[in-house]
């Protein structure tokens, strides 16, 4: 039985991988219908005398109740997961396709040059992705974001986060091939003559590849966890659009009192990092705007951590040796 045939056998993936499956197919079979569902309740709180107004606390037709804008927590949570799970698969794998060629181009330099690359690469874990990944991104989505169009807000964080993972990973990619390489059939078959390249291709990557699927799950874990990280810190991935919240009387330079717009940002995608820094400060006030973003968020790092389970389970599975038994004859009761 091989490796993918285990991985299916695994309950903890098998399981993890369905989670984040139906969650992703839902959201993207829903996401219209969520969008003509908040925008038909906004136009519907804006017209209504109600003396109620949002955000509306859960009930029978706020199953998690509203935001501000009166559209339903559902729907909103719906509407992000695609673009939560999607953008951390994406920056993961591009992070893990770019860490795969430094760690061959590593392996391909002396070892004066590669060993104190790969010690200064070790810095990055010691500083939280987070803050460096910060430090870059919020110049050009708050300070000068009016400058800079949708394009650049959407694609500049995400490049800056597969950036500042590369080398982390490709320290990791770097020293198991290395360990792989040294090998003895793979030592011996560098005497036939092929190139260093066609080595790596079908000798060492055939047997690192259940762990760099791995290392994959596991990014995917780290980077929603530098997503929550970035929206409490008000730094949406995949930008955000400044919406009016209220109005505010002020006096302006002649001493008149005039009344000026409360201006907020809030995340493009609804992606749930976003949510959850935007509803923090509101966490006393209507607690059911964070619960469901955290709740989200918690089911799904969950989901990732089975998954990574139940390839590192299965990347360990080794098949049992049969047991040679010693037959005998019936006639002669001699060993056969």
């Amino acid at each position: 039985m091989g490796y993918f045939q285990s991985l299916i056998q695994t309950r903890m993936f098998v399981l993890g991988m369905l989670f984040l499956l139906v969650l992703v197919a839902v959201s993207i079979g829903f996401g219209p219908l969520a969008d003509a569902d908040s925008s038909v309740r906004s136009l519907d709180v804006q017209q209504s005398d109600s003396m109620d107004k949002p955000p509306f606390p859960p009930s029978a037709a706020y199953p998690l109740g509203s935001n501000r804008f009166g559209q339903q927590m559902l729907w909103i949570l719906i509407d992000g997961a695609k673009y939560t799970i999607g953008m951390a698969v994406a920056i993961s794998l591009a992070a893990m396709v770019l860490a795969v060629g430094c760690g061959f181009a590593m392996n391909a330099l002396p070892k004066w040059i590669s060993m104190p690359l790969a010690e200064s690469f070790e810095a990055f874990h010691f500083v939280p992705l987070a803050l460096f990944v910060y430090w870059l991104v919020a110049p050009v989505l708050k300070l000068f974001n009016w400058s800079y169009g949708a394009e650049v807000e959407f694609f500049f964080p995400i490049c800056v986060l597969i950036g500042l993972s590369v080398p982390i990973l490709a320290v990791y990619v770097y020293r198991e091939t290395r360990e792989i390489a040294r090998r003895e059939y793979i030592v011996n078959a560098k005497v036939l003559g092929p190139s260093r390249f066609h080595i790596y291709r079908k000798h060492v990557l055939p047997l690192f590849m259940p762990k760099l699927l791995v290392i994959f799950s596991q990014q995917v874990g780290r980077v929603l966890l530098v997503f929550a990280q970035l929206g409490l810190l008000n730094v949406f991935i995949g930008g955000g659009t400044e919406k009016v919240v209220g109005h505010e009387l002020v006096k302006n330079e002649q001493g008149i009192m005039e009344e000026v717009e409360i201006l907020s940002m809030f995340s493009n995608s609804h992606e749930w990092a976003g949510l959850i820094g935007k509803y923090w400060p509101q966490l006393e006030a209507a607690p059911w705007l964070i619960l469901g973003p955290v709740t989200a968020f918690a089911l799904t790092l969950i989901a990732v951590n089975f998954v990574a389970e139940g390839m590192s389970t299965a990347a360990q599975w080794k098949p049992r040796k049969k047991r040679k038994g010693i037959a005998f004859s019936r006639k002669t009761d001699s060993v056969v």
